[in-house]
């Protein structure tokens, strides 16, 4: 497999967790908290 396709999932994936995570806890997300945007 070429390295874009590897690079591009591992994007997509980190992507995603995020998205999951942001809508998932909107007020006490780990991720969204460690970027200090708790609302």
């Amino acid at each position: 497999m070429p390295c874009h396709w590897i690079f591009w999932n591992l994007n997509f994936l980190l992507i995603f967790q995020f998205a999951n995570e942001y809508f998932n806890n909107p007020k006490n997300g780990r991720i969204r908290g460690n970027l200090g945007a708790e609302v």
